[in-house]
């Protein structure tokens, strides 16, 4: 294909028998340019291949990440809290109103039983989380943190169903920690999680685990 590109076009005229019987004859420093266009598009070829085959690995990469989380998402509405009670009113909110399985650590009995046992079977079940962080713990600047069980279980939770499935709920005078910072949160006023039933009712209408 190379040579015939270089050969020239048109009528050829000749009084040599010899030459005009044996046909067009390609110069060997013709064959050698050929041959080398030839490697360097193959070249060029493979390697868009490969920029190709890439991008495809990813895409599919993605998908069956997106599939294996999707087939290991549970049914219950998880609840990550501290000490304080908020969490309970959010409870009665889930199981009473909107007639949806829970589950909080400290539902099942746990003696016997590993934390990394109990994490591993809440993050099973879990349809999604809400994870309410209240101003619990007082550092030395004066500034009130989340009980640092809430903030594991947050990290948790956003690993294995994702930052859409894993709300947090942020109590005004709470500060925040470094992994929830930018994300989207629900802040609700001190001592009234209530004010924000209807963002979790939308929450969950959105993510499909009641029906809109």
């Amino acid at each position: 294909m190379y040579l015939s590109a270089m050969q020239p076009s048109g009528t050829m005229m000749t009084r040599d028998t010899l030459a005009l019987s044996q046909g067009f004859q390609a110069p060997p420093h013709l064959t050698v340019v050929a041959l080398m266009t030839w490697i360097s598009t193959s070249i060029d070829a493979c390697r868009q291949l490969s920029r190709s085959a890439l991008l495809a690995a990813s895409h599919l990469e993605r998908r069956s990440r997106d599939a294996v989380r999707n087939e290991r998402l549970g049914t219950n509405v998880f609840i990550g809290h501290g000490r304080s009670s908020a969490w309970k009113d959010l409870k009665d909110f889930v199981q009473d109103r909107l007639r949806l399985p829970w589950d909080e650590f400290n539902r099942v009995p746990v003696a016997g039983i590993t934390n990394i046992a109990r994490l591993s079977e809440m993050l099973d079940d879990a349809a999604i989380a809400f994870l309410v962080m209240t101003a619990e713990d007082e550092q030395a600047d004066g500034r009130m943190h989340a009980r640092m069980n809430v903030v594991h279980e947050a990290g948790l939770f956003q690993g294995r169903l994702g930052f859409t499935k894993a709300i947090i709920l942020l109590e005004e005078g709470c500060e925040e920690f470094s992994n929830i910072q930018g994300l989207g949160q629900i802040r609700f006023p001190a001592g009234r999680i209530q004010a924000i039933f209807e963002e979790v009712r939308l929450v969950l209408e959105r993510e499909a685990v009641i029906p809109s």
